[in-house]
């Protein structure tokens, strides 16, 4: 039985060299069973080695399996969505710290004094502006549930994995034409391969050596097709090269790509719709349209916003990136400026009701022991003091 591998890697934008960065940050082998359960357990100590949680990161990009996304359930993100009902969010899951082999005590920081106490007239005030602010936030997290927020998972799918997938879907069938094809190109590329003379002889003609297997088979298919010159050859070439060009981009790690996701998506079903040959060869005459009934089964949930299970991720993304607003239609765009003020205004209010709460109780919070019931000038001087390095 082979042995399995959770691997992990941080993105992130580094603010010293101002630009993105990847770090591979952990790699850890897998007990059978590769359950949700088990992942999420090994992903959880890993991550607590360095002083993290699973509520840390912003985003989890992963491959669609139904045990990484089990995995991650329970661990979402809040965005604002008009129009459309809103799915029931899963209950959340917890993890102790006993589920890990090792005995990491945690300590947690106390936050510094914020000084506002000192503004403060009454015990009776300041209780009631507790609850005020509690009551504010209890309100709109209620209202929230019916009627603005949606629970997006914090999952979010790889776009360039899930491309391959879908070509891999149906270039693989036993009936597809493209196997007829592949078979002969690989009989075709071996010869090479188990003869130096032949490769000297290639590169010496034409000026191009052989091409190293990628990821996926299909890419290489599609490479080393791109080569040839045959009418049916160049139909699959024309095909599929719009998905290798967007998996290789989509791969990139010294840019975002978040922002072109939507706009390649529409590119490729609209490539799908409307074949660049008027008559297509009879043996890929149904290739098209079985491409893109499984292209809009995995995709339409990005870019159509009516789809059950709609995340507008991607489509906020492409919105804060201006060239790319000019790829999307009219109708496409109004929606997604309505999803992006409605969730820039709720996190603003969210952020303020957070303030007011968090200043509510320290307005409340008991003072530090002292000698006397009232507190002295000397430690009215001292919490000042700190207050004043704090906002310098």
């Amino acid at each position: 039985m082979r042995k399995g591998y959770l691997g992990v890697v941080l993105h992130f934008f580094n603010q010293r060299t101002f630009k993105y960065d990847s770090i591979a940050l952990l790699c850890t082998a897998m007990e059978q069973p590769h359950t949700g359960v088990n992942i999420k357990t090994t992903y959880y100590c890993g991550l607590k080695k360095f002083g993290l949680g699973i509520e840390s990161a912003f985003r989890h990009v992963t491959d669609e399996g139904s045990n990484i996304r089990k995995s991650l359930q329970g661990y979402s993100v809040k965005f604002s969505r008009p129009k459309y009902d809103i799915p029931t969010p899963g209950s959340e899951e917890t993890l102790d710290d006993s589920s890990c082999d090792e005995d990491d005590s945690s300590s947690v920081a106390s936050s510094s004094e914020s000084g506002e106490w000192l503004d403060s007239n009454s015990e009776e005030n300041d209780e009631y502006e507790l609850t005020t602010a509690q009551q504010e936030m209890q309100e709109m997290q209620n209202k929230n549930r019916e009627t603005l927020e949606e629970i997006c998972d914090n999952r979010l799918s790889c776009i360039a994995h899930v491309l391959t997938t879908v070509v891999k879907k149906v270039t693989d069938k036993p009936e597809s034409p493209f196997q007829k094809l592949k078979r002969a190109i690989v009989r075709f590329v071996n010869r090479f391969n188990k003869s130096g003379v032949a490769v000297e002889q290639l590169k010496r003609e034409i000026m191009l050596s052989l091409f190293k297997m990628p990821n996926t088979r299909w890419m290489y298919f599609y490479y080393v097709s791109r080569r040839l010159n045959k009418v049916e050859i160049k139909f699959s070439v024309d095909l599929l090269a719009p998905f290798a060009h967007a998996v290789t981009f989509l791969e990139g790690e010294q840019y975002a790509t978040s922002s072109s996701v939507i706009p390649i998506l529409l590119t490729l079903k609209e490539h799908l719709s409307k074949p660049d040959s008027a008559e297509p060869i009879l043996l890929y005459q149904n290739v098209h349209p079985e491409l893109l009934t499984v292209f809009e089964e995995r995709f339409k949930r990005f870019y159509y916003p009516g789809a059950n299970g709609f995340d507008p991720t991607y489509l906020i993304a492409t919105l804060l990136h201006p060239s790319k607003t000019l790829q999307i239609d009219e109708e496409l765009f109004d929606y997604g400026k309505a999803c992006l003020n409605a969730y820039a205004t709720d996190f603003a209010r969210q952020k303020d009701l957070e303030k007011k709460t968090e200043k509510a109780y320290t307005l409340i919070r008991p003072s530090s022991p002292q000698p006397s019931s009232t507190r002295t000038e000397d430690a009215t001087r001292v919490v000042l003091i700190d207050l004043k390095i704090e906002i310098d």
